[in-house]
């Protein structure tokens, strides 16, 4: 099995998703709602009950619980199905697919739990947020969350695969990874500090280097995954 397939990778996808998120639809909702009020309260209080900060910064923390999941997604793939009759590559691909779509579902979930919340808390603050309280809507959405996502999910991927091979030279190339585009990022804020560079430019730079650092993580990741593949085939 040497060929891709779309509709081999989707149902590779819908079979990882339905085992790790299927059913226990109550357990799931009490979940959620423990979660929601854990960030709501640790926000409001962090905040000093202002209520446009705590969204803010509760928006964040669900960006964060999102992408939590594909931590599990990946753990499954490797010591559950990583030898299930798919390519490499659907593989790889299925776990970008299971954790988009649910980051996606917890983050509305989570969302909307946290907005009936805060709404309801801003009934009794003084002074009264504008009501209701909507997070991701509005001004309080920013297409840097959505960013963020996209450029987290592949150095997870390759983090946790460096950790399951556990090689020295693996976990080197992981820091490194980090450690040169933060260096650089660093650099650039130094540049427009000096006035060298202006706010665009400095703009462009770091969106470059954030680009190549997510491309790189996809392509080492992917590299990763099918020697972890072999080890496992091996050791059968």
């Amino acid at each position: 099995m040497n060929s891709f397939s779309l509709r081999r990778t989707l149902l590779f996808s819908r079979l990882q998703a339905g085992e790790i998120f299927g059913g226990g639809v109550w357990k799931k909702l009490k979940v959620i709602l423990v979660i929601s009020v854990f960030i709501v309260l640790f926000s409001t209080l962090l905040n000093a009950g202002d209520i446009s900060g705590s969204a803010g910064f509760t928006q964040t923390m669900i960006i964060v619980m999102a992408i939590i999941p594909v931590t599990a997604i990946l753990s499954d793939l490797i010591s559950v199905r990583l030898l299930t009759p798919a390519t490499t590559l659907e593989k790889y691909i299925s776990v970008y697919i299971v954790a988009l779509f649910s980051g996606a579902a917890a983050s509305v979930a989570l969302a909307l739990s946290c907005s009936v919340m805060f709404s309801l808390i801003s009934i009794f603050t003084e002074p009264s947020a504008e009501w209701p309280v909507l997070l991701f809507v509005g001004e309080n959405f920013n297409i840097a969350y959505i960013l963020v996502v996209f450029g987290l999910i592949p150095l997870i991927v390759y983090g946790e695969l460096i950790r399951v091979r556990e090689r020295a030279r693996g976990r080197l190339l992981l820091w490194m990874t980090i450690i040169v585009p933060a260096l650089s990022c660093i650099v650039i804020i130094i540049l427009e500090a000096a006035g060298i560079l202006d706010k665009r430019e400095m703009s462009v730079a770091a969106g470059s280097i954030c680009l190549i650092l997510v491309i790189t993580s996809i392509i080492m990741a992917y590299r990763l995954l099918r020697k972890v593949e072999l080890d496992k085939k091996d050791n059968d």
